[in-house]
Order: C-alpha cells, then sequence, then structure tokens
C-alpha cells in the first residue's frame, strides 16, 4: 500500500503537469479579446493560390508576398470540401457556395475537352495522381464553366451538405473571374459574370478588370506542378507536413513558382491601393496540390481598417482558425449583402493583434504541424488500442477460465491481468493530457507522443494506487470489505475532471489529441469532441453514482447539483458545445436519480424525461440562435436550418456518417473484444455480478453509462466509436473490480494473497451468503 507522502507525491505530480503544461506549451498563440467588426468595403478581390503554405510566407522567395503578411490579419484556414482532400475545383467550388462542395470523381468521367497540351503543361501534368486530374481538367479543360458548375451541383457529395455552387456569384449584382478556375465559384445560373484568361499586363485594363464589378476572384495557379524547395519545419527538406517526395513531383523549382505568383500578386495589390474606395484584398491557399498531403494553408485579410493581428470566425469558434466555406460570408457581408441560406460559413472577425510577423508565423505553422502530425497517427493508434484491448481480455480470460495445479499461479496472473486492466483504463486520459507536450515538435513524432501517452498512464496508474487506497471517500464509496474498488473509482474521477476542466479551458488538450478533433478534418475546433462526451459521460456517471451518499433526499440534490454542472459543461455555447451529448446525457441522470433512490422508473416518468431531455435542448439551441448570426454556433446554426429547411441534410449527412463509422473505423473491433470481457463477467459463474449485487450504486452508474453511450451512438455522427471509446475505461474498470473484489466476509487482497502463498483454489473461491452482503444505503 502506498504511503501518505505518495499519495501527496502522486497528486502534487498531476497538478504540476496541469499547470506547467496548460500555461506553456498548450496556451494558444491567441490572447483572449473581443472579436471585431466586420469590415465594410466597395469592392471585395479574392486571390486563390493553389498549394500556397506557410512555409512559402517570409521564405525570401516571395517578397511582395511578406510585405503583404506583414500588414495583414492571418488566418490558419482550413479547406475542408465535401472529400477528405480538396484539390482546386473543390476548392473554388467550396468558396463559392459558402458550403463544402466538390468536383465530380472520377476526373475520367469529365465530359470537358481537354486540347493537346504543350510540352510545358505536359511536364506540370506528368503527375496525375491525387490532385494531378483535376488539377490538368483546371488549367486546359474548363471550356463550359457553366457546366461544370452544374455538374459540381448534381454531385452526390455536393448535394449532401446542401451547397449551392456558385451561391457567391449570384448573390452580387456582378463578378469578374480571372482564370478559370475561378469562374467556378462565381458562375451559378443567372450569374452575371465577366471571364478573363489571365490578369491584363496593362495597368489601366487591370484597373478596368479589378474595378468592373464589386467581386472579384482570381486564380494564381503558378504553384501547380512546382517541385517545393522550402519544407514547413525549416530544415530544408520536405517534412511530414509539408509536400510530398521530391521524387514524385515533377515540375519547375519552387523559388520560379512563387517568383511567378509573387509578381502576380504584387500587381494585383498595386492595383487596388490606386482604386478609389475601399478593397478587402483576400489571398488564400484553398486547396492541396499534386500529391501533397492535407494540411492548414494561410489566409490573410488586407483592408485600411483591418490591423495585423489574428483571424477567426464562429464556425471555429476559436482563433486563429478559419475555414475556406467563411470567405464567401466575409465577402458578402463587406459588400454589405446577405448571405444565401444555403450558406453555412460564417463571417471572419479581426480578433487579436500579433507580437510580429516572425512570431505569428511560427505559431501559425506550429498550429499546422500539430495537424498534420496528429491526422496521421490517429488510424495506428486505434489499431494499437484494438490490439492492447484484445491482449487484455485474452488475459482476461485465461485468468478466469486457468485452473492450473498450482492455484498462487492462477492468483499471480490475477493480479497481474487486474494491474493491466487499470493501466489500460488510464490510456484515454493519458491521451488528452499528453498534449501537455509538444510531442509533434519532435523529429521523431510517433515515438514522442508514445513516450507521452506512457509517462501519464503510468503518472495516473500511480494516482489511483496512492489515492485509491483504504481512506475516504475512494475505499469507502463501495462495500467496506471491498477497498480494492477505490484505484478502479479513482480513475474514473480523474478522467472526468480531466475532460471537464481542458473544455473550461477552451480544450486546448482536446485538439489534436488522439481521441479528439483535427483542424484539418474540421468537424470540430472546440468544445467536447463526440469520443470525449463518452469518456466523460461514463466517468462522470459512475462516479456521481458511488461517491453521492447519504439520505434520499441529500443523493437526489447531489445528483441533480452534478447533473447540472456537467450538462452546462457538454451543452453550453462557450463551453462544450455538443448538441447531442445533451440529448444523451439528461435522460442517463434522471435514470441513475431515480434507480440511486429506489424511485420507480413509470412510464409517466420516462414521459417526463424526455420532456425535460427535449426542453434542455431547445433551451441551449434557441439561446445561440437568439444570437447575431455571425456568432452562432453549430446549435444555432441547426435551428436556423430547421427553420429554412436544410436540416435534413445534416441528418442524412450524420446518418452516414454513422454507418461509414461501423462499417470502417477500427474501433468498431472493440465493441465484439469488450463483448467477450462483458459475457465472461457477468455469467452466473462470473464475480462481477455477484459485485453488482452487493452494490446497487455501481449497478445503477453502470446502467446510466450504458444508456447515455447508447443514445450518443443513436444520434452522433461518431456512431458506434462512443461506446467503443467509453468501454476503454469502463470494461478494465469491470476487469480490475471483478478480478480484485471478494464478498463481505471474505476479504481477500492483494496482501493477502502474497502473505499466504499457499492458499487453495477452493480457499480462494467467494463464499458468497444472502446474509454475507452488507446495505449500502
Amino acid at each position: 500500500m502506498i504511503t501518505h507522502p505518495g499519495r501527496r507525491l502522486a497528486a502534487w505530480l498531476l497538478t504540476a503537469a496541469l499547470g506547467a503544461g496548460l500555461g506553456t506549451g498548450l496556451t494558444p498563440p491567441v490572447s483572449a479579446a473581443v472579436d471585431a467588426t466586420p469590415v465594410s468595403a466597395d469592392r471585395v478581390v479574392i486571390v486563390g493560390v493553389p498549394g500556397l503554405l506557410w512555409g512559402d510566407v517570409a521564405s525570401g522567395l516571395a517578397p511582395a508576398l511578406d510585405r503583404l503578411a506583414a500588414d495583414a490579419a492571418l488566418g490558419n484556414m482550413t479547406v475542408r470540401a465535401a472529400r477528405s482532400r480538396t484539390c482546386i475545383l473543390d476548392g473554388w467550388a467550396t468558396l463559392g457556395a459558402g458550403n463544402r462542395a466538390r468536383y465530380p470523381a472520377p476526373i475520367e468521367d469529365a465530359e470537358e475537352n481537354l486540347p493537346p497540351l504543350t510540352a510545358e503543361e505536359a511536364q506540370r501534368m506528368a503527375v496525375l495522381a491525387g490532385c494531378g486530374q483535376q488539377e490538368q481538367v483546371a488549367l486546359a479543360g474548363l471550356t463550359d464553366v457553366s457546366q461544370t458548375v452544374a455538374r459540381i451541383a448534381e454531385d452526390d457529395g455536393t448535394r449532401s451538405f446542401g451547397a449551392e455552387p456558385g451561391a457567391l456569384g449570384a448573390a452580387v449584382s456582378c463578378s469578374t473571374a480571372i482564370g478559370r478556375p475561378s469562374a467556378v465559384a462565381v458562375s451559378a445560373e443567372g450569374s452575371r459574370v465577366t471571364v478573363l484568361d489571365d490578369l491584363p499586363e496593362e495597368a489601366e485594363q487591370r484597373a478596368a478588370a479589378l474595378s468592373r464589378c464589386p467581386l472579384t476572384v482570381i486564380t494564381v495557379p503558378d504553384l501547380i506542378g512546382s517541385v517545393p524547395t522550402v519544407s514547413l519545419s525549416g530544415q530544408g527538406a520536405p517534412s511530414g507536413a509539408g509536400p510530398g517526395p521530391l521524387a514524385e513531383l515533377v515540375g519547375r523549382p519552387r523559388s520560379a513558382a512563387l517568383a511567378a505568383m509573387d509578381t502576380t500578386i504584387a500587381l494585383v495589390r498595386a492595383t487596388v491601393a490606386d482604386l478609389p474606395g475601399d478593397t478587402l484584398l483576400l489571398i488564400a491557399g484553398l486547396s492541396e496540390k499534386g500529391v501533397s498531403r492535407a494540411q492548414l494553408h494561410p489566409l490573410l485579410a488586407v483592408h485600411p481598417e483591418l490591423p495585423p493581428g489574428y483571424l477567426t470566425s464562429s464556425s471555429t469558434g476559436r482563433a486563429p482558425y478559419v475555414q475556406l466555406i467563411d470567405v464567401a460570408p466575409t465577402a458578402l457581408r463587406a459588400l454589405g449583402l446577405e448571405n444565401p441560406d444555403t450558406m453555412v460559413g460564417s463571417v471572419m472577425r479581426w480578433h487579436a493583434p500579433t507580437t510580429g510577423l516572425d512570431d505569428a508565423l511560427s505559431d501559425l505553422r506550429d498550429l499546422n504541424r500539430a495537424a498534420v502530425a496528429h491526422s496521421g497517427l490517429t488510424r495506428p493508434f486505434f489499431w494499437t488500442l484494438v490490439g492492447l484491448a484484445a491482449a487484455l481480455v485474452a488475459g482476461f480470460v485465461r485468468a478466469r477460465l486457468w485452473r492450473p495445479a498450482r492455484p498462487e499461479r492462477a492468483m499471480r496472473l490475477e493480479r497481474a491481468v487486474s494491474v493491466a486492466a487499470l493501466v489500460f483504463a488510464a490510456v484515454p486520459a493519458a491521451t488528452h493530457l499528453a498534449n501537455l507536450t509538444p510531442w509533434w515538435r519532435s523529429p521523431n513524432r510517433e515515438v514522442a507522443l508514445g513516450l507521452a501517452v506512457l509517462g501519464f498512464v503510468g503518472l495516473l496508474s500511480f494516482l489511483a494506487f496512492a489515492v485509491g487506497g483504504r481512506r475516504w471517500p475512494f475505499s469507502r464509496s463501495a462495500n467496506s470489505a471491498s477497498p480494492w474498488a477505490g484505484p478502479a473509482l479513482v480513475l474514473l474521477v480523474a478522467t472526468a475532471i480531466i475532460l471537464g476542466l481542458d473544455v473550461v479551458l477552451g480544450s486546448p488538450m482536446e485538439l489534436n489529441s488522439l481521441l479528439g478533433y483535427n483542424a484539418i478534418v474540421a468537424g470540430r475546433f472546440v468544445g467536447l469532441g463526440n469520443l470525449s462526451f463518452g469518456l466523460f459521460a461514463v466517468c462522470g456517471l459512475l462516479s456521481t453514482a458511488v461517491l453521492v451518499r447519504g439520505s434520499r433526499r441529500r443523493v437526489l440534490i447531489g445528483i441533480a447539483a452534478v447533473g447540472l454542472v456537467a450538462v452546462v459543461v457538454v451543452g453550453a455555447a462557450e463551453l462544450g458545445r455538443d448538441f447531442g451529448g445533451v440529448l444523451a446525457l439528461v435522460p442517463a441522470l434522471f435514470v441513475l436519480g431515480f434507480l440511486a433512490t429506489g424511485i420507480r422508473l413509470s412510464v409517466r416518468r420516462v414521459v417526463s424525461i424526455t420532456a425535460v431531455t427535449a426542453l434542455a435542448v431547445a433551451t441551449f439551441a434557441l439561446l445561440d440562435f437568439q444570437r447575431n448570426a455571425d456568432d452562432r454556433t453549430h446549435l444555432g446554426r441547426f435551428v436556423a436550418q430547421i427553420i429554412d429547411g436544410q436540416a435534413w441534410a445534416v441528418i442524412a449527412r450524420k446518418a452516414q456518417a454513422n454507418l461509414d463509422v461501423l462499417t470502417g473505423s477500427p474501433v468498431t473491433w472493440l465493441i465484439p473484444i469488450f463483448a467477450v470481457a462483458g459475457w465472461l463477467m457477468l455469467r452466473d459463474s462470473g464475480r462481477l455480478r455477484e459485485f453488482l449485487a452487493a452494490e446497487p450504486r455501481w449497478r445503477a452508474g453502470l446502467l446510466a453509462a450504458v444508456i447515455s453511450v447508447a443514445i450518443g451512438a443513436a444520434i452522433n455522427d461518431s456512431g458506434v466509436a462512443v461506446p467503443a471509446i467509453a468501454a476503454c475505461v469502463v470494461v478494465p474498470v469491470l476487469i480490475w473490480i471483478s478480478l480484485r473484489w471478494r464478498p463481505s466476509g471474505d476479504v481477500f487482497t492483494a496482501e493477502s494473497v502474497r502473505d499466504t502463498p499457499s492458499l487453495t483454489a477452493e480457499a480462494a473461491r467467494p463464499r458468497v451468503s444472502v446474509n454475507s452482503r452488507e446495505p449500502t444505503g
């Protein structure tokens, strides 16, 4: 048993780790600030540069871009379209729709007529993998832009998001597209568009082209097909966060491509500076190129009233992140126009000043590096988790079924498996805590992240054993003859506190954590993710069920108080922002309250629970909906989509995502693996069955947890992953208890086993009688 100094040391270590990480490594580079009012302008010029990277800014290879960046507000932009990897036409279609769209695939079926390529074009298009085919169509085959827009609109991926390609062009009086790919953004049916193949060389003609209409969109395709010479990591070679290996790319050197791009940007900026009135100039790296990996791209905004700083939008809720779908709403707001209902992006706002261009670029590159590193590690981690779970359950099966000639060997195996189970239960919380360390900056990211996770697993396990001994409240939370429930309960409480505290602090640990979310994927940028909700719910419900004690009135008040805090953490727009989480948590809390106090669940009470749940969800959603449209989170936007008739597309897309997780995610395998352990623990001779009969609070907490994750699996787009990841804590905790617990009257601890090696199998087997079970209140 760990001594009192050991307990104090464990608590001090965890507190120090949290404080150090939240105070340094994970503090966002942007201080809290009041978002400024969106700017207004006489015209908006959007320059789209496919393949533009943060490593290209201030690289010395594009001086005009560098000067512009020093005067610009900067956003780390996700270019996510209606496919996981955004190519040039996907990017322009998404920008113009203000919603996720995509060019139909495969490209071989395209109806555009592709003229013979010149020798230079053939060299630049030698690589047609990845985005290469779409780039070929964009640069050589867009003979009929309106036909292309119509095909984009008919694509199933575009329709699943309810996007209207070209909506930006339809919303303005007229627009000019320089470069045929950019015309995709504004060529809706009925829109007035002037299409120029290239930026005019003469200054007067350029000025006329850029001032003809309130909106001008320009394609700068020079980086397509270029070989990189500057890496994101600054080490002189392409890194994991940069484009693909040099051998996979064919074309002119990156330096020459950047010089050509820089010339265009310099001409555009000089021209708009001489035009009367105010111009909002947006430079956007709107897509990937060739075989480069998906990553975050630069968004630079220049306006006379826009000081250098960071950008944000309500669609991300987190500075300095913005989305490609935010560009069109920002342009329309600057021109004093309303957004079409089909646009789901938000207006970008200035958020906070930078401390200098070099520091800002360092922060933005670091955020991109973390996102790219995370995106490449999640799937291997899930398979590793499945393998570890299978090994744990295999060990548990052997421990329960093995009957060796020497009983002490079976006891040693049970001890080893139970400790392994408790250590495994610490993994989910440890993956969050690992983000207290800047593992993505290491040359060996996989090793650095693995060591960080293992270190926090060890710390949490030590904390569980140090605090979860025989002293109140953890050892007394279960039957007084079952002190080994304490370490398991400590892990449950610690996991719930870590996840809840992270949400309250702005989710610095969940962003780019192995069980969290990623800005490149753009499903969520802040708040409580689906997998984390499952963990928070089950750990919180179990902890509350076991720790809240006393009279019926005190238990009800305790559950209500904890539940109210949990629901606010999960559902508030400023905190968890989890619409589905409220739907899943509120019924589980009511069930927990009824079971913990012995109140019978009647049909009338079930109806009341349903009504209160609906009221809670509606309250959060309507409060968010009452905010200004530019400030709403996805809760308020969903209410608006219900009113506008767009909600069905969201529901259908989430249902499809739910099915995709079931059929294509590694975490699905966790369900049958843990089901084997559950069957073994709950069968007639299983020790857990006896434990739950003797401990009604644990039984109530488990049932409430099952209800919560079952609802969460049904209504969230993560589907079966919600209960699967939640089971990574609950099932190992139950394995620990089933191997360590002995009924009252037959106290059996690790010390007694160690001190009595001659204990026979019969003596070690629990002896149960009804009278031996003490009441637990």
